[in-house]
């Protein structure tokens, strides 16, 4: 437990804090960029891939069995992708419940709190530096577990992307055969 009793914040402590919580912002916007790139190059792809198929002709059941696989599993993994982009708002927060049961650092904990309830609260909170530090550590894992989330989906969209090569490899295949 941390000691209540101490007057002046630790710089490194501080520092450490600031370092870490910068370093999960940038590995967030780092997932969601690589979801966007992901997701454009598959969409981009697919159109031009889609185009070339409709202009020629499928003859073979493998090169039609091969073009159906590789759309749903590219489909698959923009939609994987997507998951990572798309923002997780977290528990709805009604007016009259107990705001310490939530991370009160996260706009949607509070946000359908008046100010002046907000303000009271975070008040009481930075009272004591224990509090503070509970709530930076707080706010520290929740930021944590929310990457842990992004990167864990982007690695399958990835996986999906990169299988989706195998039915166009067969499709290219029969059509130099």
């Amino acid at each position: 437990k941390m000691n209540d009793s101490f007057v002046q914040v630790a710089k490194e402590t501080i520092g450490m804090l600031r370092n870490a919580h910068i370093k999960q912002t940038q590995s967030t916007m780092l997932a969601d960029q690589k979801a966007h790139m992901l997701t454009g190059i598959i969409l981009i792809s697919l159109s031009i891939i889609v185009s070339n198929i409709a202009v020629n002709e499928m003859n073979s059941v493998l090169t039609k069995v091969s073009f159906f696989l590789f759309c749903v599993i590219e489909i698959i993994a923009v939609l994987l992708a997507l998951f990572v982009i798309v923002p997780r708002l977290g528990p709805k927060v009604s007016k009259g419940s107990d705001i310490k049961s939530y991370n009160p650092l996260f706009f949607m904990h509070f946000m359908n709190f008046d100010k002046s309830t907000f303000c009271q609260q975070m008040m009481k909170d930075i009272e004591k530096p224990e509090t503070v530090y509970k709530l930076l550590l707080d706010d520290f894992y929740d930021m944590g577990s929310a990457l842990k989330r992004k990167y864990i989906i982007l690695r399958y969209a990835y996986l999906c992307a990169a299988f989706g090569l195998i039915p166009v490899t067969l499709i290219l295949l029969a059509a130099m055969i």
